[in-house]
């Protein structure tokens, strides 16, 4: 797998799994409230 100028890394376990899947989620609720503000 290429890495072009990217942090990629592996999921080596379900816990990885979770935590990105957690991090993931915060940042999209992040991105739709700072979304919404411009707006206003």
């Amino acid at each position: 797998m290429k890495d072009e100028g990217r942090n990629a890394k592996r999921i080596n376990s379900v816990r990885d799994l979770e935590v990105y899947k957690l991090a993931f989620e915060s940042a999209m609720e992040i991105f739709e409230i700072s979304k919404s503000r411009l707006v206003l």
